[in-house]
């Protein structure tokens, strides 16, 4: 009826508002907003799985791990147990977060790959650009963990799907997820076959003023690789012009990498 409408209502509100705190920073806000959760609904068990979910995410905050995990596989069993395809599915990309997040990439992979089989039991692809999105959080998994060579064919794959569709986010995500990994190898003959085998890629780098630094990175790498050490410093110095309002860890990277070049 009405009341049980009105108390699903006034819980999706509870959940986003411990949310929004819990992003601020305020883990006691956001607490008292998740225990105001009654779970009174149509979907009581929906409700109290969503809470269980909010519940971890602020035990990740806090860093509490143990709590975390072990709250996040108990929705996952439990999800399993209901029949909430919806919330098992959640179960398993926050678990894969959560073992990508303590550096056991191998352990997030795997649930990755569950996850995949989740949502494609029958390895029909009804929704392609899920799975590459879903691809690539494996991308991101790769260029912690894994070869050279299945970073680079993943990337790509995924690169070229969003060209062929268009998606142009998909795409960029792509793309600095790779660039990202490679910055942080200083792999030079990785970084020389890339840019050798998409030279398009670079090109577009150069012409887009928000990665002016990255492309003067790249461009310094590259000369590394052909052993010319003056036009190497040139790039480098250069890309340092154009760090203004990049993140702390960017900037943190290119002075620590900048010593590669002395």
């Amino acid at each position: 009826g009405y009341a049980i409408k009105n108390n699903e209502l006034i819980d999706q509100v509870n959940l986003s508002m411990s949310a929004f705190w819990l992003a601020q920073g305020d883990i006691r806000e956001s607490q008292a907003f998740l225990n105001m959760i009654s779970g009174q609904s149509e979907s009581t068990v929906m409700a109290q799985l969503k809470k269980q979910i909010g519940q971890a995410a602020i035990y990740s905050k806090a860093m509490m791990p143990y709590e975390e995990l072990k709250l996040l596989l108990d929705v996952m069993y439990q999800s399993m147990e209901f029949d909430a395809d919806s919330m098992y599915n959640v179960a398993l990309d926050k678990i894969s977060d959560f073992y990508y997040n303590n550096k056991q990439y191998h352990r997030s992979l795997e649930f990755i790959d569950n996850l995949q089989n989740s949502l494609f039991p029958e390895e029909i692809i009804t929704d392609s650009t899920k799975l590459y999105f879903l691809e690539l959080k494996r991308l991101d998994i790769y260029n912690q963990d894994f070869d050279s060579y299945s970073r680079l064919n993943l990337a790509s794959r995924i690169i070229e799907y969003s060209r062929l569709h268009k998606y142009q986010i998909l795409e960029d995500m792509a793309q600095s997820s790779l660039r990202t990994a490679l910055i942080n190898t200083v792999d030079l003959d990785q970084i020389k076959n890339y840019y050798e085998k998409h030279p398009d890629y670079l090109r577009e780098l150069s012409n887009s003023p928000t990665q002016r630094s990255i492309y003067l990175r790249m461009k310094a790498y590259l000369a590394l690789n052909a052993k010319k050490i003056d036009s190497a410093k040139y790039y480098f110095n250069e890309a340092g012009n154009y760090l203004q309002g990049t993140n702390k860890y960017f900037k943190a990277n290119y002075y620590k990498r900048k010593g590669d070049f002395y």
